[in-house]
C-alpha cells in the first residue's frame, strides 16, 4: 500500500508557469504547499511531472536569458547586475568557472630551481 499523494496533474502546467516567470524548482514545492523532497519524489512517481520540470527547466533559463539581454542594451532601467548573477548561479547553476570533462585527473608537478650560472 502506498502512501497518498497530494500531487494533481494540473501542477505540471502550473510548474512550468511558474519556473516561466523565473522562479525555482524548489520554490514549486511553497506554491502548492508541500515539501521540497516532495517535488523531487513526484519526478520519479510521475513521468509527466519530470517532462514537465525539464521544460520547466528551459523556460526559465529562456527568462534569465532574455533579462539578461535586456539589462545589457539598456532596456531596464538600472538594472542590478549582482542580484542577477546570484539569481542564474543560484536557480540556473550558471558559472564563470572553466568546467573539466572525465575522470582523467592527473597530477602536475612543477619544480621552481634558481639559476645560479650568472
Amino acid at each position: 500500500m502506498s502512501l497518498p499523494t497530494k500531487y494533481k496533474p494540473e501542477y505540471c502546467q502550473l510548474l512550468i508557469e511558474h519556473m516561466g516567470n523565473g522562479m525555482s524548482f524548489r520554490s514549486f514545492a511553497g506554491t502548492v504547499n508541500c515539501g521540497i523532497r516532495t517535488i523531487y519524489d513526484w519526478c520519479d512517481l510521475f513521468p509527466e511531472f519530470k517532462e514537465a520540470k525539464a521544460i520547466a527547466q528551459a523556460k526559465c533559463e529562456e527568462y534569465y536569458t532574455r533579462l539578461g539581454i535586456d539589462m545589457a542594451t539598456g532596456n531596464i532601467e538600472r538594472p542590478n547586475a549582482t542580484s542577477y548573477v546570484w539569481l542564474t548561479k543560484n536557480i540556473l547553476k550558471w558559472t564563470d568557472k572553466e568546467q573539466t570533462q572525465g575522470d582523467n585527473h592527473q597530477p602536475i608537478n612543477i619544480t621552481i630551481s634558481k639559476d645560479d650560472s650568472n
